[in-house]
């Protein structure tokens, strides 16, 4: 059900018992998501290229649909900025237009329940006390250098994470040195991960060195100079990898 009109509350209404909900390039309010919050059988929420009428520094609004399960927004960093939800295990979020030094957090607090995350933009959101997040992807090259050097120098982050999607290259001496850390912390609560996710080939010895940490095996491996960028600046150059 795909709605673009300003006759939203009264559509809702007429649909108590929807279970997918689909807003493009609509202005939404307050009044809008209390409306939202009746629906008690919604499972999917998307909202593609949808502003918002909110004050700023409002509180965000914590949707309270019981089901609710996957929210995905398309746009504007104020639609994800202004939502929060206690119920909802997958988010998928990217932006289309880039606001000017936008702040993005993404906390624990807002999502308590979030075990997917999919991001998809240039900018490095604030990740905060997401202890339920089991799988990350990220969709872009700068987010995923930012996002694997940030939890390399901080290996407690994230400590239930075991599944991580990188489409686009890592640099590879940073990750390396991040499942190591993770390895060593595990006697700390963290959980090792399990399976890295990649949308191209990777060298053969990279592969099996990768393989064997993510067995939970610390084992001679390449030089961080033979991983980094400088050291692959072929495979970096290669569009066929």
């Amino acid at each position: 059900m795909t709605i673009t009109s300003d006759i939203l509350p009264l559509l809702l209404r007429m649909s108590p018992r929807l279970e997918s909900l689909s807003l493009s390039r609509y202005r939404v309010n307050k009044l809008d998501f209390i409306e939202i919050d009746k629906l008690k059988e919604l499972r999917k929420m998307h909202l593609f290229d949808c502003g918002s009428i909110f004050e700023p520094n409002t509180t965000r609004h914590m949707l309270v649909c019981p089901k609710l399960e996957t929210v995905r927004i398309s746009g504007s960093i104020a639609s994800l900025n202004i939502l929060a939800s206690s119920s909802t295990s997958e988010l998928d979020y990217g932006h289309i237009t880039l606001e000017s030094s936008p702040i993005i957090e993404i906390t624990g607090r807002d999502w308590p329940s979030l075990r997917s995350l999919r991001l998809s933009m240039d900018s490095t959101p604030t990740l905060c006390g997401l202890d339920s997040l089991r799988q990350l992807s990220l969709w872009s090259q700068s987010l995923v250098s930012t996002m694997i050097l940030y939890l390399a120098m901080h290996p407690s982050e994230l400590p239930l994470l075991d599944t991580l999607g990188l489409y686009a290259c890592p640099e590879w001496d940073i990750l390396f040195i991040m499942l190591e850390k993770r390895l060593l912390t595990q006697t700390y609560g963290i959980k090792p991960l399990e399976n890295l996710i990649f949308d191209r080939a990777i060298l053969a010895t990279i592969k099996n060195s990768l393989a064997s940490l993510l067995a939970g095996h610390i084992l001679p491996r390449p030089s961080n100079y033979e991983l980094s960028m400088q050291g692959n600046l072929d495979i970096f150059l290669d569009t066929n990898m």
